[in-house]
């Protein structure tokens, strides 16, 4: 009986929101435009809105296609126009080489080599808390480039047969807080590469808000030493804060975790390589001198999407021992996530015409915001964006969230002077950290379907990692403006 009755009130909410939804999506323009908004600005006003709900309470995929179809009826451009701005969109290719590429990395077990052989070195015996740590980058490392859904799943694997090997119940608490902090740990490595998701959709929405390219040296570089940063505080809130057992610890040899793991083989080899070249690629063509030879190739003549493109060709059509480097059906299978695709498709021409002056959108932030930040400073503005931006993103949709803060913040950013390559950082990265609540992201969504773990204890743990970014984040963003 009480199933029955969870299952009609999901419905009855589902449905709820549903039509809430849609009213945005298609009701809200008929409503008089809010000056300084065009009767266009106010129908794209009321589709991000929709789609920045629907994505928070029903889910991804169909909010972000009757998003498009809006779009093209709204007045700002066709359904035609809608369609190739955003599955036409080399942004939208861009990401589903990655994926692939990622996909082919996950199944020639080149993530998992480098994730077990972080944690199996030597000197990682009789020092726990530093095992911890280790075992946590591992497998940050493998989701770099990788992506993080599919390593956390191998990663919660690994601890269960560590609890098997060291003698933990599964369901005691410090497995409980592995479980979590691993998940937390892989995203995070997966968010310091901003060009492979759909973190990539939101640059590319500030670029073009902005007018200038997004700084990748500076995301990685940030979110590398932030991340890192936060998994090591993490391991000692859960051994002093949390009180977590790491006793059994104590006397593990962890080269038990490899001890069947051979050397680096050639196809393993070959996608290192392969990931190592793309990433010099990218930054290359981001922040190298644009009248470069190289960059004038990259950029003019191939663009990234198109050499990420002509890289998995090449795997595809390239054989080692009679099979080729990328089986593309079996590669296809594990890495490409159609959901991550289709926000990334939707979010571009969204954010295009959120930020257009045909629809009078940034002049209406700019009207309400101007007036409270008129005597504020830069290291104010920063902390304002990093703390609402992770507050709504652990409430509603990341990306919706992001693109909504980067509508406000960049009119704002301009006429305070700000280092705007870093409000970008701090908003992308900071709505990346979606992990305590279940519609904040995809990582949170998986935590809450683990029937073993409670809300409380994800909240509690993934809440402690927020409040850490939050004093963390804020003097280094605001340092790093004060170097730049």
């Amino acid at each position: 009986m009480g199933t029955a009755s969870n299952g009609n009130s999901k419905d009855l909410k589902y449905c709820i929101y549903t039509l809430i939804g849609l009213f945005f999506m298609f009701g809200f323009g008929m409503l008089p435009p809010i000056p300084p908004l065009t009767p266009v600005g106010m129908k794209v006003l009321g589709i991000f809105i929709a789609v920045l709900f629907l994505w928070s309470t029903v889910g991804l995929a169909w909010p972000a296609l009757m998003g498009i179809v809006a779009l093209g009826m709204s007045g700002y451009c066709t359904v035609n126009e809608a369609i190739a701005l955003s599955l036409g969109s080399s942004v939208v290719w861009q990401v589903l080489m990655f994926m692939l590429l990622a996909g082919g990395v996950t199944s020639c077990g080149l993530g998992e080599y480098i994730a077990r052989w972080i944690i199996s070195r030597p000197f990682l015996k009789g020092r726990p808390i530093l095992f911890v740590f280790m075992f946590f980058m591992g497998f940050f490392v493998s989701s770099i480039m990788t992506i993080s859904i599919g390593v956390i799943l191998l990663a919660w694997n690994v601890i269960q047969n560590l609890a098997d090997i060291v003698g933990y119940d599964k369901n005691s608490s410090f497995i409980k807080a592995l479980t979590i902090y691993m998940a937390m740990a892989c995203g995070m490595g997966e968010f310091c590469v901003p060009f492979k998701g759909w973190q990539l959709a939101l640059c590319n929405a500030y670029t073009a808000a902005v007018g200038a390219p997004a700084n990748y040296p500076l995301f990685i570089f940030s979110a590398l030493l932030i991340g890192t940063t936060i998994i090591f505080l993490c391991v000692l809130a859960m051994k002093y804060i949390f009180k977590h057992d790491f006793s059994k610890l104590a006397d593990f040899d962890a080269g038990v975790l490899a001890s069947s793991q051979k050397g680096m083989t050639k196809v393993q080899g070959i996608y290192l390589g392969t990931f190592l070249f793309i990433m010099v690629i990218t930054l290359v063509a981001s922040v190298m001198p644009p009248e470069m030879a190289v960059v004038q190739i990259i950029n003019k003549k191939f663009t990234t999407a198109g050499i990420y493109a002509l890289i998995i060709a090449i795997l595809c059509l390239v054989k080692m021992d009679g099979e080729p480097l990328m089986d593309f059906a079996k590669v296809s299978q594990v890495g490409v996530r159609w959901e991550p695709i289709l926000i990334c498709a939707a979010a571009i021409p969204i954010a295009n015409a959120l930020t257009s002056d045909a629809t009078g959108i940034l002049d209406l932030f700019a009207s309400i915001l101007n007036p409270l930040f008129a005597n504020a400073s830069i290291p104010v503005l920063i902390s304002f964006i990093l703390i609402v931006t992770l507050i709504l993103t652990n409430l509603g949709s990341n990306t919706g969230v992001a693109l909504f803060l980067i509508a406000i913040t960049v009119p704002l950013g301009k006429q305070m002077g700000a280092n705007m390559g870093l409000l970008g950082i701090v908003i992308i990265y900071s709505a990346s950290l979606g992990l305590m609540f279940p519609g904040a992201s995809a990582l949170s969504a998986l935590l809450y379907g683990q029937k073993e773990l409670d809300a409380k204890m994800i909240i509690s743990h993934t809440g402690i990692a927020c409040l850490l970014y939050v004093i963390l984040g804020i003097p280094y963003f605001c340092l790093v403006n004060a170097i730049f």
